[in-house]
């Protein structure tokens, strides 16, 4: 994922570290002021997935979803393994 200079610096200060030190352990390459980092989603099922609690057939509905978003992360790059991965919602936000 691309980050502009101004979103690591914004990154960097809501964590609590240096802009360098995060351009350093998370960013794996540099475009010009465009840093590129590692994103990760995790996806969760919503109720819709799960058979009903009292055991009786529903009729299907494609209008609903049937995943949602649960987790967004900033990966470190994958040599560096003394730093955690960072909350990063940018889907649906």
């Amino acid at each position: 994922m691309e980050l502009p200079e101004e979103e690591v610096k914004r990154i960097s200060e809501i964590n609590h570290i240096s802009k360098r030190s995060f351009s350093q352990n998370y960013l794996i390459d540099r475009i010009g002021k465009t840093g590129v980092g590692i994103f990760h989603t995790i996806y969760a099922p919503t109720i819709h997935s799960s058979p009903p609690d009292d055991g009786r057939l529903r009729e299907l509905n494609p209008d609903v979803f049937w995943l949602t978003v649960d987790e967004q992360f900033l990966l470190p790059r994958p040599d560096v393994w003394k730093h955690p991965p960072i909350k990063y919602n940018v889907i649906y936000s």
